[in-house]
């Protein structure tokens, strides 16, 4: 069984965002890890700021989209 890796997802959805002219939401991603004390503050972080740009934002190549819906899918699956 392969573990989900949360933090590298993160980092790659962040990079994806800067490349793709999302400065900020990539940073903002960063923060998320960068300013929570638990695993769990980290994911629910991940989760509220994803959904966030997904409502305000969503403009971003397909793969970013997906590996977004991942790690929403994947932290839900452990947060919910």
């Amino acid at each position: 069984m392969n573990a989900y890796d949360f933090h590298a997802a993160a980092h790659r959805i962040s990079a994806r965002l800067k490349d793709e002219g999302w400065p900020d939401w990539g940073t903002k991603i960063m923060d998320a890890m960068k300013y929570s004390a638990t695993g769990t503050e980290i994911l629910m972080k991940l989760r509220w700021t994803i959904q966030q740009f997904l409502k305000k934002a969503a403009t971003c190549q397909p793969e970013t989209l997906h590996m977004m819906q991942e790690l929403l899918q994947k932290t839900d699956s452990l947060v919910k």
